[in-house]
């Protein structure tokens, strides 16, 4: 429910997006892709979740015209915008945490600018579906909030407030490193979040990660019980709130 909430806001709010801190140039993610993008090897196959209106796959293809971007967003609107951004990727809409994904068929999946829409739970589950369908070796971009209070938030572009999650960087270093996805880079970047009651205190986190695709049976005993912890957490703190 609150991600097509949030599907609304974009739709409504697109222009204004566009030219906000959240949707318009962001140089400090731009900085980190595109130190992401120099482990690819030309004809990468990369999958861009959350794509938005195609700001990560037009840097991508600007910068490596060899590599090919697939990207997913829940809006057809963002859908539109990114076939005019980047006109040589291939974007769908689809629900990214519904979607089938082929399995060992990507060099590299991108995960970025989305993650505060996803339950914690959604979150996990994204990221032991991109553990499959990446291959060996292959790569994980992802960008995450930290450091707030989830909850309602009405940010700097929107007409309305929305869901916004923030997520606890010790419970998906946990979960990464679960997947067994080897650490190449990860950076902190302290900031502040415009919103319509005034400003907030993040860090915006950004990690790169190795699939080494390396599983065993105890590993994902250990990932069902992350998995129903966070989904408990997250449960528990919605009751609490609706009270």
């Amino acid at each position: 429910m609150h991600c097509n909430q949030a599907r609304q806001i974009y739709d409504q709010n697109i222009q204004a997006y566009l030219k906000s801190p959240v949707g318009g140039k962001n140089n400090i993610q731009s900085k980190a892709l595109s130190r992401f993008l120099r482990f690819l090897k030309p004809g990468a196959r990369v999958l861009d979740l959350g794509c938005g209106p195609g700001m990560n796959a037009e840097l991508v293809m600007n910068s490596y015209p060899h590599i090919r971007v697939t990207g997913l967003d829940l809006s057809r609107v963002m859908i539109r915008h990114a076939r005019k951004r980047a006109p040589k990727g291939d974007f769908h809409c689809l629900d990214i945490r519904t979607a089938s994904y082929p399995e060992n068929a990507f060099d590299a999946i991108i995960v970025a600018s989305v993650a505060y829409h996803l339950k914690p739970a959604e979150l996990a589950e994204l990221i032991r579906n991109a553990a499959a369908a990446l291959k060996p070796d292959g790569l994980l971009f992802l960008n995450f909030w930290s450091g707030g209070y989830s909850g309602f938030k009405q940010l700097d572009f929107a007409n309305r407030p929305m869901m916004v999650y923030y997520h606890e960087d010790t419970f998906l270093s946990q979960l990464i490193r679960l997947h067994a996805f080897g650490s190449l880079s990860v950076k902190k970047h302290p900031r502040q979040l415009d919103t319509a009651s005034g400003q907030e205190s993040i860090t915006d986190v950004y990690y790169v990660g190795q699939a080494l695709k390396t599983y065993s049976a105890a590993d994902l005993l250990i990932y069902d019980s992350m998995y129903s912890v966070a989904h408990r957490v997250f449960e528990k703190g919605v009751r609490k709130k609706s009270l």
